[in-house]
């Protein structure tokens, strides 16, 4: 079962609700005024450099991490060893 927040249904989402004229990508570019009011954080109560949550466009790549669904390339020892199709036993 996929949890509510899988990034993929959301991005979807947010790229759906463009086609359709619903938005633009620099509004998402920008939080919204809920997004900016339920996060603000209370200094006194979250002391030591706690920053609350970071708004981010799903939609546009992330520099931290530019290839998030890269895979490894080289086989890994993990690896099983290939099994013998019908067509390679003849």
């Amino acid at each position: 079962m996929r949890g509510i927040y899988d990034t993929t249904q959301v991005r979807r989402i947010l790229r759906d609700g463009i086609e359709k004229g619903l938005w633009t990508m620099e509004d998402l570019d920008k939080p919204t005024e809920g997004f900016v009011r339920c996060t603000k954080v209370d200094r006194g109560t979250f002391m030591g450099g706690y920053e609350g949550v970071q708004h981010r466009n799903l939609l546009r790549p992330d520099p931290a991490n530019p290839h998030p669904e890269a895979v490894e390339a080289s086989p890994s020892p993990r690896d099983l060893p290939p099994t013998p199709t019908e067509s390679s036993i003849f």
